[in-house]
């Protein structure tokens, strides 16, 4: 991978009920996406890829995948939660790294702004606000484009259809209900994230600080995802 290895930081976000999770660090995100398309173009799968994009584009006003590289800092995630088996409620997130939450809040909310615009909406149709108390509050986002994240970063991050996201600290989180996105949020606020879960620390323990790629996957939690 012609990357430099980066500190994965993640398991920061990701709830302690995840069972497998991968990443990718990128020190040179425009170079990913640049090694991307060569293989999509030794694959001849460049012309469909290209296409989607720019379809996307024309339509939205948008400009992918150069907005998001305005904003992207250093690591993308795909992670699986099976959730509780009997309730069927298991969900996935893909998560990016940005360089400021504030800049990729302006710029993520433009975004949706610009397809509410084409598509004749109100903005408000596409956002909810979760409040935990009076004090404090997070704007959760839909982003009308199904598999998003797959169509800009390839199938390796595919298991999203529906796009829902917030922006929390330095990262962007996506996915596929507002009801996993607030999951999510419960378990970052009372601190119980994957990497306060004893079974992930004693796996991270034993590896470099820092990588290129991580993949993680607890067997016992699995059942649901594999």
């Amino acid at each position: 991978i012609p990357q430099s290895p980066q500190r994965i930081m993640a398991d920061e976000f990701l709830p302690g009920s995840v069972a497998s999770f991968y990443t990718l660090s990128l020190s040179d995100p425009a170079r990913y996406f640049t090694d991307f398309q060569d293989l999509l173009r030794e694959q001849g799968l460049y012309t469909p890829y290209q296409n989607t994009l720019s379809s996307l584009n024309t339509t939205y006003g948008i400009r992918l995948p150069d907005e998001l590289l305005e904003i992207m800092d250093n690591e993308i995630s795909q992670a699986f939660d099976p959730g509780n088996p009997d309730n069927g409620d298991g969900c996935s997130y893909f998560l990016m790294r940005v360089k400021s939450g504030t800049q990729a809040e302006d710029k993520l909310s433009s975004m949706v702004a610009r397809i509410a615009a084409v598509e004749s909406r109100p903005v408000s149709n596409y956002t909810t606000l979760f409040k935990l108390d009076n004090e404090l509050s997070y704007k959760i986002y839909y982003l009308p484009v199904r598999k998003f994240s797959a169509k800009v970063f390839g199938s390796l991050f595919s298991a999203l259809d529906e796009h829902y996201f917030a922006i929390l600290d330095n990262y962007v989180v996506f996915s596929s209900s507002v009801e996993s996105i607030k999951s999510l949020i419960h378990s970052l606020i009372l601190n119980k994230t994957l990497a306060n879960d004893a079974a992930f620390r004693e796996f991270k323990n034993n590896l470099s600080p820092r990588s290129n790629l991580l993949y993680y996957t607890n067997l016992s939690k699995a059942q649901g995802v594999y």
